[in-house]
């Protein structure tokens, strides 16, 4: 499993990490996040596995706002799948306390 933290830090600046259902739901989403407000939200009400995808996509949105990126949704939802399987596939790397 991958812990998702409470508050995370992208290039100094602290993005709060929030499980709501309200705010995700239209268009079918399981999360958003802006780089304005600083806070990445992922519906409560979705599993384990989606919530841990859904938080490394939006975490990338979020890397590609604050250093400028430049990244395509297709490019996100890539690099998404990709690190995802990668930290499923190799779970040593997750054990860093």
């Amino acid at each position: 499993m991958i812990k998702i933290p409470n508050i995370v830090k992208i290039g100094g600046l602290d993005f709060t990490v929030e499980e709501k259902t309200d705010e995700v739901r239209d268009n079918g989403r399981t999360g958003c996040s802006s780089g304005t407000t600083q806070k990445i939200i992922i519906d409560k009400d979705i599993s384990q596995q989606l919530k841990e995808t859904t938080f490394i996509h939006e975490l990338l949105h979020q890397v590609d706002y604050v250093y400028t990126i430049g990244l395509s949704h297709q490019q996100v939802y890539l690099l998404e799948a990709s690190i995802y399987a990668f930290l499923k596939n190799n779970p040593d790397m997750l054990d860093i306390n």
